[in-house]
């Protein structure tokens, strides 16, 4: 089929960038790996401009159809119908209508990532580059892996693709393969949790909630953060941060703290990539909490996180945030709770003075949170 420049613009607005990646290469755009996406759709805009109406291969490699964008995730989404299960399973939408071109190259790669599943498919992100894995149904069963569960495999290329299959389970939630166990701890009554965490100066955490406190100064610029994050290692809470971004003094600070779950993007890193790193580790924190874990969730900027969200959704007329980004947040308001079978999730969110007007934060997050 020919694509002229307004079929292209329609294509391509909604592809992540896997699937421009695709395109930009068949168009004959240079190193189109190393772009980024914004960046791509314009070099694809400007040379169909150039060049006129062009005849794309779409049976080469992926196929374009959506295959990981956010809309996917909250299009689906439903918070009216049946209970709200705490399972993003709409987050990786594999809709193809050709399954991925298994033919692998040799190498071998060591992966690791966050689980996304669907009810055909199941991948993860790789934590370190961002690449796509695809989880050969060979290696799992769909009913014992969830959605946020992490896990580390071995990987090969798939050819003439952006893309990976795994050829090798290594480890789930940081256990070797050979020694895990599939089972998830009996849903229990959820209680109140009485339970403190010391965080600043006459201030304390309450486990089992939501917690916001405003920042009077950055991260690194005090010693509460690490404070924060040595209690909790030393009493048995796993701790995971998540932020959109944030200073680069404060990834110096995550960095030397070695902070094994850190799902937190630096100013400056392409929007797709700093949200993919939130939903990340939202599913992480209420999958690990599932698991019967006691779970402490550190938001660096709470407004911030739902800015990031806002540039990959549409706004409407007189709402400071896209419904789609509130929806992604509300989520993560989910997770705090606490349950007879000693599981818990602890929310800890930053805000800045200069939002203290935003509606969302004043009109919810104020409502359901300790402030402190």
């Amino acid at each position: 089929m020919k694509y002229d420049e307004k079929q292209i613009e329609d294509l391509v607005k909604d592809l992540g960038v896997f699937e421009l990646r695709a395109i930009a290469r068949q168009m004959g755009v240079p190193s189109p790996t190393t772009k980024k996406r914004d960046e791509l759709v314009l070099l694809i805009k400007e040379s169909v401009r150039k060049r006129g109406a062009i005849e794309l291969d779409q049976k080469r490699g992926r196929p374009y159809k959506k295959l990981f964008t956010l809309d996917d995730l909250t299009n689906k989404l439903s918070f009216d119908s049946k209970p709200f299960k705490p399972e993003y399973n709409t987050i990786l939408a594999f809709e193809q209508e050709e399954k991925p071109i298994q033919t692998t190259e040799e190498e071998s790669f060591l992966m690791e990532g966050i689980i996304r599943k669907t009810n055909s498919a199941i991948g993860f992100l790789d934590l370190q580059s961002g690449d796509l894995v695809f989880l050969s149904n060979l290696l799992y069963d769909y009913n014992e892996l969830s959605t946020g569960d992490k896990i580390k495999v071995e990987a090969k290329r798939v050819a003439e693709a952006n893309y990976y299959s795994s050829s090798k389970i290594i480890e789930i939630n940081n256990t070797k393969i050979e020694n895990y166990k599939f089972n998830i701890k009996e849903d229990g009554e959820d209680i109140i949790d009485n339970r403190c965490i010391p965080f600043a100066k006459n201030k304390n955490i309450m486990v089992g909630r939501r917690n916001v406190y405003l920042l009077e100064e950055d991260i690194f610029e005090n010693t509460y953060f690490q404070n924060l994050y040595e209690y909790c290692n030393k009493n048995g809470f796993e701790f995971i941060t998540i932020g959109a971004n944030i200073s680069f003094e404060n990834k110096i600070l995550f960095n030397n703290l070695k902070i094994n779950n850190n799902f937190t993007s630096v100013y400056g890193t392409d929007t797709e990539q700093a949200n993919n790193k939130v939903i990340d580790g939202i599913n992480y924190a209420v999958r690990q909490r599932e698991l019967g874990k006691e779970i402490v969730v550190f938001v660096t900027d709470v407004v911030e996180v739902l800015r990031n969200f806002d540039k990959s959704f549409e706004i409407e007329f007189g709402e400071q945030h896209s419904q789609k980004s509130i929806m992604i947040f509300q989520k993560l308001l989910g997770f705090a709770k606490s349950n007879r079978n000693h599981s818990s999730g602890t929310l800890i969110m930053g805000y800045c003075e200069g939002d203290k007007d935003d509606t969302f934060l004043t009109n919810d997050i104020f409502k359901i949170s300790k402030k402190i």
